[in-house]
Order: structure tokens, then sequence, then C-alpha cells
């Protein structure tokens, strides 16, 4: 499965249940051959996993949206979230406490690890990471013995 369908999936999920009203339950039928084009596929994490732990754009680039998963990573996507590409798969962590971008400097991403809400699931942070092209690549600034950060504040 890739990481672009499993963070669509858990956005809609989210979506979907922020602003869907209750429903009267209604049975449905489909017949076999309705079904016939459809193909099985894991769309997320059935238990604890898929929580999103923080969402940032920037105005002056709404079609650069970074998403920071509780035990996930970080996903860039440069499409109004259309689609996804994991940027942090590469470090120490998977942990996402929060992200900031730099209003000054668009492509300046800080990403501070370890989910402040943690649970069983969630490993501990390894500190604050930062970004000068846009989550490319990614530099340990410090603060590795923290283990959940939680807030990330740029000055301007």
């Amino acid at each position: 499965m890739s990481k672009h369908v499993m963070v669509s999936a858990m956005l809609s999920v989210a979506l979907v249940m922020t602003v869907a009203a209750p429903v009267a339950a209604q049975s449905v039928r489909f017949e076999p051959e309705q079904l016939a084009a459809l193909k099985w596929r894991q769309i997320g994490p059935a238990s604890q996993g898929g929580r999103v732990t923080d969402i940032e754009a920037l105005p002056s680039r709404p079609s650069t949206i970074y998403l920071g998963a509780a035990s996930g990573g970080v996903y860039k996507s440069v499409n109004h979230g259309t689609t996804w590409d994991a940027v942090f798969d590469g470090e120490a962590t998977l942990s996402i406490g929060d992200i900031a971008v730099s209003r000054s400097h668009p492509d300046h991403v800080w990403v501070g690890t370890g989910e402040a809400n943690n649970r069983n699931s969630s490993p501990w942070g390894e500190g604050v990471y930062r970004s000068t092209d846009g989550g490319t690549t990614w530099q340990l600034m410090g603060l590795e013995e923290t283990r959940h950060i939680g807030k990330v504040l740029i000055h301007p």
C-alpha cells in the first residue's frame, strides 16, 4: 500500500467524522456484477495507529501541505492534498509531535519528534529536525533527550 493512499484515507475518515450528520441505517444490496470491477486494498490501520498530529500549510503556498503522523512520519503534498509523499522516512524516528513551516522562508520546515499524546503504539522522539529544502533532506538540530515535542514555534 502506498503511503499517500493511507494518508488520503486517514484524512477522508477525519473529514467524514467531523462533518457527517447521523444517518438512519439503510439496507443496500449489490449484485455480483456491480462489484466485479472493485479490488480489495488495505486503506489504513484498524486499531491504534493512523493518528494525525499536525497539518501545516502557508497562505502564500496553499498547494503545499505537510502532515505529521503520530507514529508514521511526515508527508508532503504539493497539489492541495490530492497525493502525498513520505518525506521523513530516512530519520531515526517516525513519531511526530509537531511541524512548523517558516512564513519568511517557506522551504524551511521544522519537525518536533515524539508525539505529545503518547500511547503504547508510538515510540519516543529523537529531538527537533530542520529541513531547508522543503523536506528533501533533514538535519537533527538538538533536544534529543526530550522524547516528546508537542509544539514547535518559529520566530518570524
